[in-house]
């Protein structure tokens, strides 16, 4: 993973990928030295992974095209950073880290919670349905977690243009995840009736039958929505006028610079002495 930041950067002096390499290493460390005391089974599966480890052609060709989609996740922001394609201000990297560290806690909750969390697409002998701890409230926690996360990485590495490789991975986990349901559908004995309990959230619930896109929200989901979004307008106005602020100078240090670029060209005493240089 290093390789894949600093390479591309042409140097090491990318403190965005430092911070993000330590909260990732950090964690990472942490979860495996949780594993090996306490669920070895479930560390041997998380480190079966990967297109070659796929049973099924479909889910190959998935992880393959997901793989080069989080390669390029890494890339693009050091390749961004190198050139300037886009900026990113601090708060922007600082939340990016935030997200990467709570998108790592929920998946650490994930396996804690169930033994059975493969790394591939397979039904364990013994396997049960898990609707305890987070899959109470959703049925695939670890991609909710993994979603922090990707969003996470782009804005932690400081770049805008590694959200082209979030874009372009998203298809194919949806397609992974459909693919994952119906499989576990009809090999695990007790999910289709955990499918009717547990929807994408819990608040959120459907009637069995009835598409979500064709019904209202519950009451109480909307009112949770209009109370967060009532507490975090604040704080997302507070942002957007600094991020207007800090673009604002900006672009008038940038007019300044131009205007004092002109005039050193218009310089009489400048173009005099060229003159007589001539003559």
């Amino acid at each position: 993973m290093s390789l894949l930041l600093f390479v591309p950067e042409g140097t090491v002096h990318y403190w965005e990928a430092w911070a993000y390499l330590a909260i990732f290493t950090g964690a990472s460390v942490l979860i495996t030295l949780y594993l090996m005391r306490k669920d070895q089974a479930l560390l041997e599966r998380r480190m079966s992974g990967g297109p070659t480890a796929e049973k099924r052609p479909a889910q190959k060709f998935i992880m393959l095209c997901t793989s080069i989609a989080f390669i390029a996740l890494l890339v693009v922001p050091a390749l961004d950073h190198r050139f300037g394609w886009s900026t990113m201000p601090l708060v922007g990297v600082v939340g990016g880290d935030v997200l990467v560290a709570i998108g790592f806690f929920l998946i650490f909750l994930v396996y804690r919670e169930n033994t059975f969390t493969s790394a591939i697409i397979e039904v364990a002998e013994n396997q049960k349905v898990i609707s305890t701890g987070p899959y109470a409230f959703v049925r695939h926690p670890m991609y909710a977690s993994a979603s922090l996360y990707l969003l996470g990485t782009p804005l932690a590495l400081g770049s805008c243009s590694g959200f082209v490789s979030v874009a372009a991975m998203i298809p194919f986990l949806i397609w992974r995840l459909i693919d994952e349901e119906r499989f576990l559908a009809g090999h695990l004995s007790g999910y289709t009736e955990y499918q009717k309990r547990v929807c994408a959230v819990k608040r959120w619930r459907f009637p069995v039958g009835v598409s979500p896109t064709r019904q209202m929200l519950q009451p109480e989901a909307t009112g949770a929505i209009v109370e967060v979004t009532k507490r975090l307008k604040p704080s997302v106005m507070r942002v957007t006028n600094w991020w207007q602020r800090e673009c604002a100078g900006r672009n008038a240090s940038e007019r300044r610079a131009n205007l004092e670029k002109v005039d050193a060209q218009a310089d009489p005493t400048t173009l005099s002495g060229k003159a007589d240089t001539a003559g």
